[in-house]
């Protein structure tokens, strides 16, 4: 009975922590030299999907805009 028990701990214990425990999203990292650059990122995964989108404005600013779903 006790070799029951310890085989049942130890497959609870290698099995509780198996992925997807915890998937981080994507850093969307820009290079956006202009006025008029875009960048559109998707990326797919076991836990949905990310895009990522930026749009330079002028030469000095841009939007960044991501969602996670």
């Amino acid at each position: 009975m006790r070799t029951l028990i310890k085989i049942l701990i130890a497959i609870l214990v290698f099995s509780s922590c198996t992925p997807p425990l915890y998937i981080p999203n994507t850093t969307n990292v820009t290079s956006l030299t202009k006025k008029g650059d875009t960048e559109i990122s998707i990326s797919t995964g076991t836990n949905g999907w990310d895009l990522q989108t930026a749009h330079a404005i002028t030469d000095k600013i841009g939007i960044m805009a991501n969602g996670s779903f």
